[in-house]
C-alpha cells in the first residue's frame, strides 16, 4: 500500500489506522504484513463498505476531517467498490533484513542480495541445452 507522505509519520505511530480505497479486488490480505515508506503494516480487516455508511469517526482515524471529506477524496471510479482496511504498525524485527548478512558457504563472501542463487544456478544450467558444457 502506498500512502501520500503527509500522513506516514500517523501512521508510524498509530495515529492513523485505516484507510479507504477504491480498488476492483482486494490488495491486501488480512493477517499479512507489508512494507511501506511508513514503515511495516500488519492488516488486521479488508472489508467492502458503502461509502455512505462511512462515519466522521472512520475519517477521522484515517486523517480526514470529515466522512465527507474522505469520500471526495476517493480516488477511482465511482463505479468501483470503496474497501475499508484496518492496519496497525508491525511490531518485531523485519524478517526480510536477515539475507542481506548471511554467509553463502564457509570461506566465501557474504551474500549481498536475494539474487545471489542465480550464479550457482546459472552454473548447473550451463552444462544443459545447447552445446557442450563450459568449463
Amino acid at each position: 500500500m502506498q500512502f501520500e507522505t503527509k500522513y506516514r509519520a500517523a501512521i508510524a505511530d498509530g495515529s492513523i489506522d485505516l484507510t479507504f480505497r477504491r480498488w476492483k479486488r482486494p490488495q491486501v490480505v488480512a493477517g499479512n504484513t507489508y512494507r511501506t515508506a511508513a514503515g511495516r503494516l500488519m492488516v488486521d480487516g479488508v472489508d467492502v463498505v458503502d461509502p455512505r455508511s462511512i462515519t466522521d469517526e472512520e475519517a477521522r482515524r484515517a486523517g480526514y476531517a470529515s466522512a465527507a471529506a474522505l469520500v471526495a477524496g476517493l480516488r477511482g471510479g465511482t463505479s468501483l467498490p470503496v474497501y475499508r482496511v484496518a492496519f496497525r504498525p508491525a511490531t518485531g524485527a523485519d524478517p526480510e533484513t536477515n539475507w542481506r548478512r548471511t554467509p553463502v558457504s564457509p570461506g566465501r563472501k557474504w551474500r549481498t542480495s536475494k539474487s545471489g542463487w542465480r550464479g550457482s544456478t546459472g552454473r548447473v544450467l550451463r552444462g544443459r541445452g545447447r552445446g557442450p558444457p563450459s568449463t
